[in-house]
């Protein structure tokens, strides 16, 4: 149990008098201890003439009154306890037999003031196992100091820690995000203390995940009309290792060590789970689990950024050529939309089981998603084809677009604070870096020109929201 702190705690001095200078020592270390609050018992304040010196000093020792007896160990102090001379060996008779019978071994405490020319302290024979405080530097006085005093109140630098539980993943069965879990209470440890350890963190925990997708890769395949479901298990069966992901991708942003770098690679690495990478027949819906996961890895992160206001990376990530992995080969660089992939699976069921539902891609990453993330990463999917349709990617000369599944969510009277704040000249500042960095006016051109998509519901959602449908073009850069 931890003890409480002390009110005024009280403190008996013992010493040898070996010379001026160290009685000096003795009575400014006790002054100072005074004047922080602690009631020290000191001889020469203390006995008057006329008082038995021994009965004084056996009072302050045994009596339960003095919470903490300070010895200090000078060669002086060291010669007469250890040689039981004088009043320094009358006090040593009374103390050691103390000593041993202190239950808490916290009473009595050592106090180094003086070493010898080689380093050596001058601590009595029966003490010499205690630990002590040296205040005998000058360069470490302020710093141990401290310690003594935290020591006489009860209230150390140290606390004892509240007893948890036992880590529910001791008593879980080792599945596919095993190691990735692992990897991730690493980081987590060297978050504050080792951050740049991240960077060797990361590449583990990026080659720990591919092998944690290879678990689910679909061997072979018994009945096409079932696919369905088994893609829907193992979209859920993936979810601990999307979890980790975005735990780790966080962790990184926190500890400062995120690089967009290393997240193109980790893209243009998982890529190679969308298609077939050895020999043989295949059907399309059998990579579909990955596409999924692919896409909504991907949405996260871009999401990540935007609720930290990252514009600057979150810009290098869209703009990013990605080389992906895959044995057609990667000649040509990519834009980021491909890794926004149409699901036939889910068209499948959709139609297999007469499902009332608009989108299930959608519904599943709505379903699926972290509540404090939820609102962001229908905001961000839509930011994601906007900023897609500003650029006009284009691949080979064939336009591409990311389309924002996600949309069919976003209530109609809700505010885009990103684009609806684009009236202030200040804001615009901040994200252009979204936008290649043109200005207010061909920002205000591209917009004005920006044709939108009817989307895949347009009898009931209408178009896709395109910037303007949160600011009125000719508003935009007409506040300060």
């Amino acid at each position: 149990m931890t003890q409480k702190a002390i009110v005024n705690p009280k403190v008996f001095v013992s010493y040898s008098w070996t010379t001026p200078e160290h009685e000096e020592w003795v009575v400014d270390l006790a002054t100072r201890l005074r004047s922080d609050g602690v009631d020290v018992i000191l001889d020469k304040w203390h006995l008057r003439e006329g008082q038995d010196i021994y009965a004084f000093m056996e009072s302050m020792v045994t009596s339960d009154t003095v919470d903490k007896v300070l010895i200090i160990c000078d060669e002086g102090y060291q010669k007469r306890a250890d040689n039981r001379v004088g009043g320094v060996g009358t006090e040593t008779q009374i103390i050691t037999p103390q000593t041993y019978s202190d239950a808490n071994q916290e009473k009595f405490i050592p106090i180094v003031a003086e070493r010898s020319d080689v380093g050596e302290h001058f601590i009595p024979t029966y003490m010499k196992t205690r630990l002590y405080i040296d205040l005998s530097s000058y360069e470490k006085f302020e710093e141990n100091y401290e310690i003594l005093l935290r020591n006489i109140y009860r209230v150390p630098i140290f606390k004892l820690p509240v007893l948890g539980k036992a880590p529910a993943y001791l008593f879980q069965s080792e599945g596919a995000h095993f190691q990735t879990a692992k990897i991730l209470r690493q980081m987590k440890v060297s978050a504050d203390k080792y951050p740049n350890r991240m960077k060797h963190h990361w590449n583990d925990f990026v080659e720990s995940f591919c092998e944690s997708l290879s678990e689910f890769k679909i061997r072979e395949i018994d009945e096409i009309s079932n696919m369905d479901d088994r893609i829907i298990e193992l979209i859920e069966e993936m979810r601990p290792l999307r979890d980790d992901f975005i735990e780790a991708v966080e962790i990184l942003c926190m500890t400062g060590q995120f690089r967009v770098s290393s997240l193109v690679e980790f893209f243009e690495k998982v890529y190679s789970f969308t298609e077939a990478s050895e020999s043989g027949c295949y059907h399309a819906y059998q990579f579909d689990h990955f596409k999924f996961t692919i896409t909504e890895l991907y949405l996260y992160s871009a999401t990540i950024l935007f609720r930290e206001k990252n514009y600057v990376d979150l810009s290098k990530l869209l703009s990013s050529e990605y080389y992906f992995e895959s044995k057609y080969g990667n000649r040509h660089p990519k834009h980021f939309y491909r890794l926004r992939f149409y699901l036939k699976t889910l068209e499948y069921r959709k139609e297999k089981l007469s499902l009332n539902r608009l989108d299930l891609q959608a519904d599943l990453l709505i379903q699926r998603s972290i509540g404090k993330y939820k609102k962001d990463l229908i905001l961000t999917d839509i930011l994601l084809y906007n900023i897609s349709k500003f650029h006009s990617l284009n691949e080979m000369g064939v336009a591409g677009t990311w389309f924002p599944h996600t949309y069919i969510y976003f209530e109609e009277d809700e505010v885009f604070k990103l684009f609806a704040m684009l009236k202030s000249k200040s804001h615009y500042e901040e994200v252009k870096v979204l936008f290649n960095n043109v200005s207010i006016e061909q920002f205000k051109t591209k917009v004005a020109t920006m044709e939108g998509d009817r989307g895949h519901y347009s009898a009931i959602y209408g178009t896709i929201p395109l910037i303007r449908s949160f600011i009125k073009v000719e508003d935009i850069g007409t506040k300060p």
